[in-house]
This record gives structure tokens, sequence and C-alpha cells, in this order.
């Protein structure tokens, strides 16, 4: 198993380990987006996971440390711009698992749990499914459907219990095999954050938790008790479109908690995967602006010749485009470093200048101010002007450009 950071440069000993000799393309999302630079070395992505590279596991941890990624992930719920965005930002392969770092382990965890309970409050919202289920019960004084003859032998007539009657009957409820199966992965699910939940300070992650939590009301008369093969053709409510997808995530949740034992060497099983942090970054940022600036932020604005821009704050006329580059932090002048600022510069540059970028603009601008946006542990206190608040964050040599630092959530 290799295990490097993100954004780092690979040692000839992982290169050779990975059989990269020859290779002169990059690699694939699915394999971490390992890349061969300008500089001629291979380097980590902005992508986080587990990945297999010629026969070789390959694990790339976050370079940050003690990010809240229950947080990180809320923000990304929260503020996505579509019911898609935030399944683009991962993918997992449930058919490969290996055993991997904790590290890895308890960043699924709340990945899964998350992105499960916002299925399911969608889910709640359309109506619980209900269909008929057959029960056998012993009834007081009353017949009702049928009466099974051997069964109530044995429990009444046996036992001289002459006004009982056992009896087999259906009722129309919400207590069908696959909402057990939705309930099994909600406990599940309640007990795996218990212990992330603990460790997190940001209210906005806690925040999104205890909005879910109407989610235990709802599924108040259900039970837990499930055979998972029960539920395996299971065909899919064309008027609640999210029983699909809950099923698949309460069927990963309930494997994921099996692999919650670890190894000898303190490792637990871990299926393959991967996590953009750029794309999860961008809608981070999206979420801290638009509390920020409410009704002033545009996201992913498309302009000409098919370009796109991350945020317009329509209100200031201001450029901001995000860059999980975590150089940016403690820039140096290295070479590498300069020329992709240089880069960052032009593209912003180019935003704008374009036509339909300024036409949005509430205020006449001929040139709005630009602002490249970064992590870094400082972050910059955000008043009501934005533009005031960058003022003291100038990139030298250029005008009206700024950088504005935002930080990830930590634990």
């Amino acid at each position: 198993m290799i295990t490097l950071r993100e954004q780092t440069q690979l040692s000839d000993e992982y290169i050779e380990q990975l059989d990269l000799r020859e290779t002169y393309t990059s690699m694939p999302v699915e394999q971490l987006a390992l890349n061969r630079g300008d500089d001629g070395y291979w380097w980590s992505s902005y992508y986080i996971g587990l990945s297999e590279i010629n026969g070789q596991h390959i694990e790339v941890l976050p370079k940050l440390e003690n990010l809240d990624f229950m947080s990180l992930f809320s923000f990304a719920l929260l503020y996505q711009p579509s019911s898609e965005y935030f399944s683009s930002c991962y993918d997992i392969n449930w058919e490969n698992e290996i055993f991997a770092s904790t590290e890895l382990y308890n960043i699924l965890t709340p990945l899964l749990v998350m992105q499960y309970l916002n299925i399911l409050d969608k889910l709640v919202g359309k109506g619980l499914k209900r269909d008929y289920i057959t029960i056998e019960d012993n009834l007081h004084s009353k017949i009702r459907g049928k009466l099974r003859p051997i069964s109530n032998w044995r429990k009444n007539e046996l036992k001289k219990k002459e006004d009982y009657f056992y009896c087999q009957y259906q009722v129309f409820s919400a207590n069908i095999p696959v909402n057990r199966l939705l309930k099994k992965a909600l406990d599940i699910s309640l007990l795996l954050l218990g212990n992330v939940r603990s460790r997190s300070s940001n209210m906005t992650g806690l925040a999104f938790l205890s909005s879910k939590m109407k989610l235990i009301e709802a599924f108040r008369d259900i039970d837990s008790n499930i055979r998972l093969e029960s539920v395996r053709n299971y065909k899919f409510d064309k008027l609640n479109m999210y029983y699909s997808e809950a099923i698949k995530l309460a069927n990963c949740i309930i494997r994921h908690q099996d692999n919650a034992l670890t190894d000898c060497s303190g490792k637990k099983k871990v299926p393959l995967f991967w996590i953009d942090m750029s794309r999860l970054y961008e809608v981070y940022v999206l979420g801290i602006l638009q509390t920020h600036y409410p009704d002033k932020i545009l996201f992913q604005v498309k302009g000409s010749y098919g370009t796109q821009c991350d945020y317009l704050h329509i209100g200031e006329g201001i450029v901001l485009d995000a860059k999980y580059k975590l150089w940016y932090s403690s820039y140096n002048g290295r070479r590498s470093h300069v020329d992709s600022m240089i880069a960052d510069i032009r593209e912003i540059s180019a935003y704008a200048r374009d036509e339909h970028f300024l036409s949005l603009m509430k205020n006449d601008v001929s040139t709005p101010i630009c602002i490249i946006i970064h992590p870094d542990e400082e972050t910059t206190n955000l008043g009501t002007v934005l533009s005031d608040s960058v003022k003291n964050n100038k990139v030298e040599g250029y005008k009206d450009f700024y950088r504005l630092s935002i930080d990830l959530p930590r634990l």
C-alpha cells in the first residue's frame, strides 16, 4: 500500500512501485488523477481516496490536517446549486474493498451518512410508501381476517384460552420491507455519526444534523428487523423518485458498518473511492459567500466561448474564482507557483472583461475587481463590503487584483 498526501510530489520509489516510468499521460479520476506536471515529475492531484494502479493500491489523504468533513459535507448539501451537484463530487466502487487507513474510513463515514440523511429527508417529504402487509396475531374476543386452525389449536385450545383466536389478516401500512431497510440504515447512521458529531464544533454541520432529527419521528412506527434479500427485487416507486437512491445508500451504510472492525494492523476495510476536494471547496466557499452576502452571489455563471466563472458578486461588481491550491498560503516565489498564479490571473482577468458577466452587474463598472480565493489557516474576516475586506491582500503588480483566504472547516 502506497500512502501519500494530496498535491505532493511522488518519490522515485513510488513511481517505480506504480510502474509510471514509461507513462506520460495523467491518470483518470478513478485512479485519483495522478498527473505528470510540466516539470516532468509525478504529482498527486486534488483528489483524495483509495485506488489501484497497475496492481498496486494507493491511498491519497488530505494534506490539511484535522478537517471537519461533517461540516464540509453539510455546506455542500445545503448550498449545492442542484440536487445532483454533491453526487458528482465523489464516487464509490463497492465491488473492490481492501484494508486501508482508518482516516479514509472516517472520511467515508460522514460522506455516506449525510448524503443518506439528505435523501431520506426528501423522501419523507414526498411521503413513505404504503402497502398491504400480512400480520398473524392472537386476538382477544374477536376474529379478524382468517382463523389459523392449527396455530389456534396449539396456542389457545390446548391451553383452554377459549376467548382468544389466532388470526391472519392484512393491513395497509408503511411498515413494509423497503421502509424497514431504510429504518435499519437510519439507526446505523445515527450510531455512526455519534462520534463524528461529538468532535465537530461547526454550527452549520450541527444545524444540518439537527434538522434531520425529524426523521426519527417519521420512522417511529417502522421496524428495523429486515432480511436484505427481501428487498433485492424491489420495484422502484415512480411516484417517489428518491426511493431508488435511498435504497442504494442504505445498503452501502449497512455494508460500511460491517467494515468497522479493524485488522491486526489497525486498518479498516474500505471500498475504492475518490472525492474531488476542489469541487467541494468551491461549494463550501459558495456557502460562506452566500451567508455574508445573501442574494448577491451568482455561482458558476457561463460566459463567452464556453467559459465559466465560479462566482460573481453582482452587488459590488466583483469577479471571484476559487483555487484549491494549498501553496497559495505559503507562496515563496517558486517558479512553478509563479507560472500557476499568472495563469490564474489571466483566467480571472478574462472573466472581468466578459460582456455577459458585466451585464449582470448591478452597478456600472468597466473593469470589475478580481479576487482569487484560496485555503489558508488565517481566514480573511469578511465585512459587509467585500472589497473593503480584501484591500490589504493585494496581488503585487496588478491593479484591482486581490487574494481572499477562506480555510476549510477544522475540528
